[in-house]
C-alpha cells in the first residue's frame, strides 16, 4: 500500500505540521525521531517525490503542496476516527478511547485526577492533549478529533456543539511581600501606574484590562509590565519571585500562595471580571457513557478543589468576592 494511502501517515503528517518539527511530533504520536522522518519522507515519495514542508526554517512552514494536503489529512484522519465511534454497539460500556483537551497547567492539576480516572476504568484509553485555544472550539488534531475539551466560553460560533458552563472563577490581584517592600502597596487602580505588572495572556485567555468594584471600573494602566504568553508556572514564579503585581492569578492557584503567605492579596476591593469556565463536547458522541462519565467526575473534582480553595482563602480576601466563583 501506498503511503498516501495509509491513515497512519497522515496522521503523523498532520502531528508534523502542529508541532512545528519532527521531535515535537513524536510526543504526539508516541513514536521515535527516525519513524517520524521516514514516515514524512516516504509519503512525499508516494506523491510523486513532493516536499510537504520547508525543512529550512524552525518551526517548519507547509509548502504549497503541503497546504493543499493539510485539509486531505483532516478529513481522512477524522473520517477513519468517526467510523470507529460510530460503529461501536454498546453505549454504555466504559471502554474504547477518550481524548481530552486540557490546557498545560490544568493538566499538571489534574494529574491525580487522571490517575484515578485510568485506575477506575482501566478499558479506556485515554489521551490528554494539549488545548490553547479560545472559541471558536475546534475538536480536530493530529491525534484525531478531540472528544472533551476544557477551556474558556462560551462559543456564540457554534451552536452545534455541546457547551456545558460549568462555573465562573475569580482572579485575584496579587503580588510578593518582598515586591510590596520595595514598591508599596496599590490601593486603587490608579495605582497602578507607579507599579509593574506581570502579564499572562494568549489565546485562551486574554490579559486583564479593567478591574471593578462594583459600581466603578477603570482601565488598568501599569507604570512597566513583564510579558508572559505560555507556561502559566513561569508567570506564577515571577509573581512570588518579586517581579511585579499580577491582575489574574485563578484562585486555585493563589490560595496556596496567600496561606503560606508568599503571595499577599492587593487592591482586595477591586476585581478583574470572572472567567467562564465551559467543558465542550461533540454531539455525536455525547452518548457515550465513557463520555459523560468523564464530564461529571471532571465536575465533582472541580468543586471539591473549589471548597478546598475557598477554605484557604477565607478572611484573606472579601466574603463577596469568594462568593462570585461558582461552580454548578
Amino acid at each position: 500500500m501506498k503511503r498516501s494511502q495509509d491513515i497512519e501517515a497522515w496522521r503523523y503528517f498532520l502531528a508534523v505540521e502542529r508541532a512545528g518539527t519532527i521531535s515535537g511530533a513524536c510526543d504526539i504520536v508516541y513514536s521515535d525521531p527516525s519513524t517520524v522522518s521516514r514516515t514524512i519522507h516516504a509519503l512525499e515519495e508516494s506523491l510523486g517525490g513532493i516536499s510537504l514542508f520547508d525543512r529550512s526554517s524552525r518551526p517548519f512552514k507547509l509548502t504549497d503542496n503541503g497546504r493543499i494536503a493539510l485539509e486531505y489529512a483532516r478529513s481522512i484522519v477524522n473520517a477513519h476516527d468517526g467510523l470507529i465511534e460510530n460503529i461501536e454497539k454498546d453505549f454504555d460500556a466504559m471502554k474504547g478511547s477518550l481524548r481530552v483537551g486540557l490546557p498545560p497547567i490544568l493538566q499538571t492539576m489534574m494529574r491525580d485526577f487522571l490517575i484515578n480516572f485510568v485506575r477506575t476504568y482501566p478499558d479506556i484509553s485515554l489521551s490528554v492533549l494539549e488545548y490553547r485555544g479560545a472559541p471558536p472550539i475546534h475538536f480536530d488534531s493530529p491525534s484525531g478529533h478531540l472528544d472533551i475539551i476544557s477551556a474558556y466560553g462560551p462559543d456564540p460560533a457554534h451552536d452545534n456543539i455541546v457547551q456545558i458552563h460549568f462555573g465562573d472563577g475569580i482572579l485575584i490581584p496579587c503580588a510578593a511581600p518582598s515586591y510590596l517592600q520595595r514598591r508599596g502597596v496599590p490601593k486603587h487602580p490608579l495605582d497602578l501606574i507607579h507599579h509593574r505588572g506581570v502579564i499572562y495572556g494568549n489565546k485562551m485567555r486574554s490579559g486583564i484590562h479593567t478591574l471593578s468594584n462594583g459600581k466603578e471600573t477603570y482601565p488598568v494602566r501599569f507604570g512597566q509590565s513583564v510579558f508572559f504568553d505560555s507556561g502559566y508556572t513561569a508567570v506564577a514564579a515571577a509573581t512570588i519571585g518579586g517581579a511585579g503585581v499580577n491582575l489574574g492569578i485563578p484562585s486555585v492557584h493563589a490560595a496556596r500562595e496567600i496561606a503560606s503567605g508568599r503571595l499577599v492579596p492587593v487592591l482586595t476591593e477591586w476585581a478583574p471580571p470572572p472567567v467562564h469556565m465551559y467543558i465542550y463536547t461533540r454531539p455525536e458522541i455525547v452518548k457515550f457513557r465513557r463520555v459523560r462519565t468523564f464530564m461529571d467526575e471532571y465536575r465533582s473534582w472541580l468543586r471539591k478543589m473549589s471548597e478546598e480553595t475557598h477554605s484557604m482563602l477565607k478572611g484573606k480576601i472579601p466574603d463577596e468576592l469568594l462568593e462570585k466563583e461558582k461552580n454548578f
